[in-house]
């Protein structure tokens, strides 16, 4: 190890020091850290906002999916259902699939959505 000259040190920490404070007291830099904060929390409100929609979709979808199944369970069970009720079992399940599809797409986007926010966020 060798050895230190605290003087040398000295020197350069207050070298140092007074750079940060000379930046500190620079008005661009306090009117970045003005806008900066409001921004990082804003984006942070909203990535909560969208993983909560996206949470509140993800059970949608998947209580969907599970009256699907069960109308699908349902028609390949009963092969003896009137045509009128499996019609409507039919057009049901065709509205739950573009439901689905629906959901699925909305939840994507808001996980791209979060994505870009986090690194937005991460940028500042």
């Amino acid at each position: 190890m060798g050895k230190f000259d605290l003087n040398q040190i000295t020197q350069i920490l207050k070298k140092v020091g007074t750079e940060v404070m000379e930046t500190v007291k620079n008005k661009n830099f306090q009117k970045g850290v003005a806008f900066a904060i409001p921004s990082a929390i804003a984006l942070t409100y909203e990535i909560g906002k969208l993983k909560k929609e996206s949470a509140e979709k993800e059970v949608l979808y998947k209580e969907a999916l599970a009256k699907e199944q069960a109308i699908a369970k349902e028609l390949k069970e009963c092969t003896d259902l009137s045509k009128e009720r499996q019609d409507r079992l039919l057009a049901y399940d065709a509205e739950l699939k573009k439901e689905l599809q629906k959901l699925d797409e909305e939840n994507q986007e808001f996980k791209v959505q979060i994505r870009e926010l986090e690194k937005k966020k991460a940028k500042e």
